[in-house]
């Protein structure tokens, strides 16, 4: 890590320097754009998740603080640091748990914040980057549709308790979305709207419990263990979240257009009076980020398959290269594995391990799919993402290693 400091302090000057163009506005204005959206719709349901424990507020300056660090120091500042679906719904598995446990959400939070930066610290020490080339398009694909399924039963179980004009405000947002690709704000769409922050404040300061500055505390020597061993747990979870979404990406970048996406961001959580946001509309994108995170997962395309005659299969590499039979039989294993995964996310019980389970499918992948299938047939049907991803790091490093 500090190899890299090195070798990037010379081209520091230049980072800024790079963004001295009329580009970069409208850029920065796409991407605020951009960014903002799911910023909101997270924000705004994380509250419902935690119950206003952490909510809009904690979100948008979240993003704000953390995207001036990534973009001032990060080696790769074209990366926007923004919440996720995936974040979101471990945020609420773990909420869940340390309510049944008794335990101080926030506390564990921060306890686990620790544990992230620690198993951080080591990934990079030890070169953790390079496992990214495991995680290839079998692992990629269950977990999209997994988080898309998720997205949908959360946006139906909204429908079932929702009014006719909240049923309208879903319904309406989500073909805008689709349409137009963009939602707009209405106060149009009745009385249940996000109530955004009129002033930089805690989204509910009792049940936050805690001032900005989260100090953990609990009542005896054994909640305290407890909450040790729950936050070191959940930090590894978390990794493993946030590492299986990594992608390996190469690109020119400057440093402003992140810098000032991050400033906007903290500038648009002073906007809460003038902004009133129905929640129907917010689980319209909800839905619409499921369907769109569908488009191009070829597990769907194969699951398809099924239903057609195979004159009408598509053209593509797989199609040609495997036989039916041997198609189908992968496509079962993943519908599988993504019921087997879901199951552990809707059980109380295991709802907090879904990302280790997600980690045993990277291990499946090259331990077991590697018997029961041939070489070729997994070029054909996972693509040589894995091993071109692979070449592009090998690459990177070598040029990383020549410059320092």
């Amino acid at each position: 890590m500090i190899r890299d400091f090195r070798s990037r302090f010379c081209h520091y000057k230049s980072d800024f320097q790079d963004a001295l163009t009329l580009k970069t506005l409208p850029t920065i204005v796409f991407v605020f754009l951009a960014s903002i959206t799911p910023a909101v719709t997270f924000g705004g349901l994380m509250g419902q998740y935690t119950e206003e424990a952490m909510g809009m507020s904690e979100t948008l300056i979240a993003q704000c603080i953390c995207g001036i660090i990534f973009a001032l120091f990060a080696a790769q500042p074209m990366m926007i640091v923004s919440a996720t679906g995936p974040v979101l719904i471990f945020e609420h598995s773990l909420y869940m748990l340390c309510q049944a446990k008794d335990l101080d959400f926030l506390s564990i939070r921060v306890y686990a914040g620790f544990w992230i930066f620690v198993i951080s610290i080591f990934v990079v020490a030890f070169d953790g980057a390079r496992m990214l080339v495991y995680v290839t398009r079998f692992t990629e694909d269950v977990f999209a549709v997994l988080i898309s399924i998720i997205f949908f039963s959360e946006s139906i179980k909204f429908l079932r308790i929702a009014t006719l004009l909240s049923f309208i405000a879903f319904i309406s947002t989500f073909a805008i979305a689709c349409t137009f690709k963009a939602v707009r704000e209405s106060y149009w769409f009745g009385r249940h709207r996000l109530n955004m922050p009129e002033t930089l404040s805690f989204t509910n300061s009792e049940s936050r419990g805690h001032r900005w500055l989260v100090i953990p505390h609990f009542s005896t020597m054994e909640s305290r263990r407890e909450a040790s061993q729950l936050s070191l747990a959940a930090a590894l979870l978390v990794f493993m979240l946030m590492f299986a979404e990594t992608e390996v990406t190469e690109v020119i970048e400057q440093r402003v257009t992140a810098l000032a996406v991050a400033i906007l961001t903290g500038m648009f959580a002073r906007l809460g009076q003038h902004l009133q946001l129905p929640i129907a509309s917010l689980f319209g994108v909800f839905m619409y980020l499921g369907v769109m995170n569908l488009i191009n997962v070829q597990l769907v395309e194969r699951v398809t398959l099924f239903l057609r005659p195979v004159k009408y299969y598509p053209d593509t590499n797989y199609v040609r290269k495997v036989s039916v039979c041997r198609i189908h039989l992968f496509t079962v294993i993943q519908v599988l594995l993504l019921c087997g995964i879901y199951a552990v996310k809707q059980s109380k019980q295991t709802a907090l391990a879904f990302p280790f389970v997600l980690l045993l499918f990277v291990i499946f992948r090259h331990l077991a799919i590697g018997r029961i299938f041939t070489k070729g047939e997994l070029e054909a049907v996972c693509g040589n993402c894995s091993k071109l991803c692979f070449q592009k790091y090998v690459a990177l490093w070598a040029h990383r290693k020549r410059s320092i």
